[in-house]
């Protein structure tokens, strides 16, 4: 399966609480999954990029996206995001887009959520959304289906999503504010796994719908909501629960309804033959244990990691204060040793002090490097005997203090731009190296998937190539073109130009020949007795592949039987083998191809049953007009495989004037294999294989059972 390329889901905006689950779901499917933002569900490849970014439109240009599950509301900006989703799943022809949407998109019921019945600010949002994807799905022709979905819970379930999530963030302390909960009306859950089946089985049917709903059958009110919450929690967290309950009665923020307008699953049930497995409050004290640890688990990571970026960010602003400190001890002291009663080299290293710290660290600790230089240079000129007001009138003291501060602002800006820089081109490198990162996962990516390509086009004529043929070409309910194709393939499959296939009759007595192909098979009898071959009898009793071992004349190289629900209905007789292809590896695949056209054949008998009144006038085996063309056109498909296989098209003028004394009188003198329908405003005989000579007796037969029948015409190829 690593070899083959399957079909692919895309998430984007998805919730994790339904991202996980709908994950698995389709993985176990052979389903790859991917996701457009992060994704924490194993095996789900993920991209780091939204739907707004430019990547996005390079992801669904790389991959082929069968299906496209998109969060309406998992966007900043959900109307634009809508709106660049669709057109890049137009432009990337992306094979069918799932819009989640809520029950608030619903107009509820006036006793249901307010006062009034109108919707929340959430429900118009989803509403307009909802209508804009289905106005683009009617002009752009796409398959688009808006899935809505009641309050979802299960594993998984994130902070603050629903009253749930809002609940038991509060008993986490996660949250000091409370909505005020209007607790009138029900409110409907559903499990989350319960909704990723539902996506998986809408899929699979291939459903066509604008709109499709999934619930639980039974709603929940506040009362059972509390009780349910109350049960699953331990007795520690009975209190806090208790608190949280109030408040969220009691109200500190805006008002919250607590009732959701009712989604129906009848169409599910009846389109999908989905049913909700789970009922709320299944399940729910493990999911609050769970969500529980799992929440205050990533707040004390958070705490630590906050405590390690804090420590760290103090260590690395407190080491240019140190180094400054340093400095300014190091000048202090050689100004008032070494250079106690000299001025200019106490100035000379204060230069050089300043701007070494301008040039580290930048404007703010050079000037207070300055600072402490201008305190040193004055305490060292009141050490040398002068006073404090004359120092503001000596030109010389000013141009050193002046000099100071030139110093000190000039390295500082140097060095501050210098940053600057250094985080701008950090920041762009960083962005480059994403980039690059991005462009040669998609590179690679691509080339695994041309790999993949190329294995199958390599591999396609080996046996799972063959037998893959086998099933897309016999995947019909049509009987004739059943016949015809499994002719075809059986050719096609074991090289064999020659093919016949007979089916079986009622009594297991004789076999009729029902499809030819290959020039030299237009002298084989069109019918064989059993009991006067005897590989045939033991072909049907053993129900094995027969060899011609001895190379009799007359009899086939090689047949396969047709068994369907224990009975032989066909059988696959081969003529004009070569040498070579008398092996085990043949045998092998016409046995096979021989299982696959039962499989396929009895479907179209199962089908064909069901189908009965619908296919035949009602009491007889009267094809109605659009059956009896269907049956016409893969006649004269097969007469244009094989041009030695004609067919006629006989008028039936008079005879008896109901349908079921004419089918009563026509299943005395007519074959198994012919047909009689409407058509051209009339009825009509369809005889395989009859023309000339024959068809004259058959007319004969035919007057002498009072049927007058017209002239026949020859059935063309379509």
């Amino acid at each position: 399966m690593g070899n083959k390329i399957g079909k692919r889901l895309l998430l984007a905006g998805v919730p994790g609480i339904l991202a996980q689950p709908l994950a698995q779901v389709f993985q176990r499917e052979r389903w790859t999954v991917a996701s457009l933002g992060p994704c924490g569900a194993a095996g789900v490849v993920s991209y780091d990029c939204g739907v707004m970014d430019a990547a996005a439109r390079d992801v669904l240009a790389v991959h082929h996206i069968d299906v496209l599950v998109y969060g309406l509301l998992g966007q900043e900006e959900p109307v634009a995001a809508l709106a660049r989703l669709l057109s890049l799943a137009r432009v990337a022809r992306v094979g069918r887009v799932l819009l989640l949407s809520g029950a608030e998109a619903v107009q509820p019921q006036a006793e249901a959520s307010s006062a009034d019945g109108a919707r929340t600010e959430k429900g118009c949002l989803l509403a307009c959304l909802e209508a804009y994807a289905l106005r683009w799905k009617q002009t752009a022709g796409a398959q688009l289906t808006v899935v809505r979905l009641p309050e979802l819970y299960g594993h998984h379930l994130a902070l603050g999503e629903g009253v749930l999530g809002i609940c038991l963030t509060a008993l986490a302390g996660e949250r000091k504010r409370l909505p005020r909960l209007e607790t009138r009306g029900t409110r409907y859950f559903l499990s989350a796994r319960d909704a990723a089946f539902g996506l998986l089985r809408l899929v699979e049917r291939d459903f066509a719908g604008d709109v499709m709903e999934f619930a639980e059958p039974q709603g929940v009110t506040f009362p059972m909501f509390a009780a349910s919450l109350r049960a699953a929690l331990p007795q520690s967290e009975q209190r806090t629960l208790a608190e949280v309950l109030t408040r969220l009665q009691a109200g500190e923020e805006q008002v919250l309804p607590y009732a959701l307008p009712e989604l129906s699953a009848a169409a599910a049930e009846r389109e999908l033959g989905w049913r909700a497995h789970a009922q709320f409050p299944a399940q729910l004290g493990e999911i609050c244990a769970q969500a529980l640890a799992a929440w205050r688990e990533a707040r004390l990571r958070q705490q630590a990691a906050a405590r390690r970026v804090r420590r760290k960010e103090r260590l690395r602003s407190l080491v240019p204060w140190l180094e400054n400190m340093a400095g300014a001890l190091l000048v202090g002291a050689l100004s008032g040793t070494v250079f106690a009663g000299e001025r200019w080299p106490s100035f000379v290293l204060s230069y050089l002090y300043i701007s070494a710290m301008g040039l580290l660290y930048g404007k703010r600790q050079s000037l207070s490097a300055v600072v402490i230089s201008l305190l040193v240079l004055i305490t060292g000129e009141l050490r040398r005997g002068a006073d404090l007001v004359a120092m503001l009138y000596e030109p010389s003291l000013l141009l050193l203090m002046i000099s100071y501060f030139f110093i000190g602002v000039l390295t500082g800006y140097f060095a501050d731009r210098a940053a600057h820089a250094r985080e701008a081109a950090w920041w762009q490198k960083q962005r480059a190296a994403e980039r690059y990162g991005f462009l040669k996962r998609l590179f690679d990516e691509s080339v695994a998937v041309k790999d993949k390509l190329y294995r199958q086009i390599v591999n396609a004529d080996d046996s799972i190539g063959r037998l893959y043929s086998i099933v897309r070409r016999l995947d019909s309910v049509d009987e004739e073109n059943v016949f015809t194709q499994a002719a075809l393939v059986t050719s096609e499959i074991l090289a064999v130009e020659d093919v016949i296939v007979y089916i079986v009759g009622a009594d297991g007595r004789y076999l009729r020949q029902k499809v030819r192909l290959g020039a030299h098979t237009a002298d084989k009898p069109r019918s064989l007795r059993v009991d006067s071959l005897p590989f045939l009898a033991t072909l049907l009793r053993e129900q094995k592949i027969y060899v011609n071992r001895t190379l009799a004349d007359d009899v086939p190289d090689l047949a396969a039987p047709v068994v369907y629900e224990g009975r032989t209905i066909a059988v696959i007789e081969l003529f004009g083998m070569d040498f070579d292809q008398w092996s085990f590896a043949q045998q092998n695949l016409l046995a096979v191809t021989a299982r696959l056209i039962a499989a396929s054949l009895g479907r179209a008998y199962a089908w064909e049953r069901e189908a009965a009144e619908r296919k035949y006038l009602p009491g007889t085996r009267i094809l109605r007009a659009a059956e009896f063309d269907k049956v016409l056109a893969a006649i004269g498909h097969r007469e244009k495989l094989a041009s030695d296989y004609p067919a006629s098209l006989v008028p039936i003028l008079s005879g008896p004037r109901d349908a079921a004394s004419l089918d009563a009188v026509l299943s005395r003198v007519i074959r198994a294999e012919d047909f009689v329908g409407e058509h051209a405003g009339g009825l009509y005989l369809l005889l395989p294989d009859v023309t000339g000579e024959t068809l004259a007796l058959v007319r004969q037969r035919l007057a002498r059972a009072g049927i007058e029948t017209g002239e026949g015409e020859a059935v063309q190829s379509s």
